[in-house]
């Protein structure tokens, strides 16, 4: 009979959250030790399953108009959202693409400053440096990143790696030379 209770509990703060998001509390004070506990067994790191609870909770609360119950517990369709949002954080982030233009170099050899926003869409469609950038050395992708991706200023990138600027900008120009020297080798316009 307990459980029979717990589901109809369960089914009216379900209604009550659909009516109107701040019931939404209920379901959350209920059900968080337990998408937090899961979170922690696939992420074996705490503040990772903070995030992903935070995130799981968020995105029920924003789907809950569609939820339908059938036949399975309000928590099953909370660890499923859980797993989904812990997949998404464990795949490795995407290096946001920079197009070709942007690997020009200065008379002096140095990496010329990006261009603002309008890189993106060229660089997406760059498949070829996409793969081109896993070949290279975490560490160099790692100040790729820093400096286009997060687009920091050379001083804070070398800070980061505990690099002088100078040796900052001699290994930046490195790496873009080696992938421009892959680009030339292969005829990629």
């Amino acid at each position: 009979m307990h459980e029979k209770q717990q589901y109809v509990d369960e089914a009216a703060l379900i209604r009550a959250a659909q009516a109107s998001p701040i019931a939404f509390a209920p379901l959350y004070e209920r059900y968080y030790p337990v998408v937090l506990a899961f979170a922690a067994r696939r992420t074996r790191d705490r503040m990772q399953a903070e995030d992903v609870a935070a995130q799981t909770f968020l995105q029920a609360l924003q789907a809950l108009h569609r939820y339908e119950h059938r036949g399975t517990p309000f928590v099953a369709w909370l660890l499923r959202i859980a797993t989904h949002v812990a997949v998404d954080q464990a795949q490795p982030r995407r290096v946001t693409p920079l197009p070709l233009s942007a690997l020009q170099t200065s008379d002096e050899g140095h990496t010329k400053e990006l261009p603002s926003k309008s890189w993106l869409d060229g660089w997406e469609r760059s498949t070829w440096l996409q793969g081109h950038l896993h070949t290279l050395p975490t560490d160099h992708r790692h100040v790729l990143w820093l400096r286009y991706g997060e687009g920091r200023s050379v001083s804070d990138v070398a800070a980061r790696i505990g690099r002088s600027e100078t040796a900052t900008r001699v290994l930046l120009h490195r790496i873009i030379k080696t992938l421009r020297t892959r680009m030339e080798a292969e005829s990629i316009p």
